[in-house]
């Protein structure tokens, strides 16, 4: 599962936690009904405030204050974790496209490498030494990341989606070599 997918779910479920227990909290302790309950919980987090009906309670009055200082806090913390990750898909997608691979935006007659392995190194390396312009296709972040570090540029995609392939400029490309892990793939 990628990592944003992993933070996604994390911040939706401290969100879900929180309403939960403020629901659940003001049901209990002031005996009204679920859903106004939650009523209550999403009017203190949202910090609208109240005007037509309240906690009475000493509990739900208690129970008012930890969402309204504790509660306030995790939902603000989860609404700019939820920017923030949106934001870094974004500029990943940015940079996914211009950092790691930026120069076979530009590149005809060039040889396109699908899958990174030791074979592929050895025949990057002679392509390298005879100036032939290369794109390496991977699907690992990481793995166009390393390739990055050594000036070599990377597409990171699934090479079998013709998205991929576009980005790599496969049409421009004088030749392909594949080289994927899976031989039922590569066909």
């Amino acid at each position: 599962m990628p990592l944003w997918v992993t933070r996604l779910l994390r911040i939706l479920g401290l969100l879900a936690l929180l309403v939960a227990y403020g629901t659940l909290a003001f049901h209990l302790t002031e005996g009204v009904s679920l859903y106004d309950s939650l009523y209550w919980t999403v009017t203190v987090l949202s910090t609208v405030g109240f005007g037509d009906i309240t906690p009475t309670t000493a509990v739900g009055k208690a129970v008012f204050m930890s969402l309204a200082v504790g509660g306030i806090t995790l939902f603000g913390y989860a609404v700019t974790q939820l920017g923030s990750l949106f934001l870094e898909t974004e500029l990943d997608k940015v940079l996914r496209r211009t950092l790691l691979g930026g120069s076979e935006r530009k590149m005809r007659d060039h040889v396109v490498i699908l899958g990174w392995n030791a074979e592929t190194s050895v025949a990057y390396e002679e392509l390298r030494v005879n100036k032939i312009p290369t794109v390496v296709v991977v699907e690992e972040e990481q793995t166009a990341r390393r390739l990055s570090r050594r000036n070599i540029s990377a597409v990171i995609g699934d090479p079998r989606r013709e998205r991929t392939l576009q980005e790599a400029r496969l049409n421009d490309a004088r030749g392909l070599l594949v080289a994927l892990e899976d031989d039922t793939r590569s066909l």
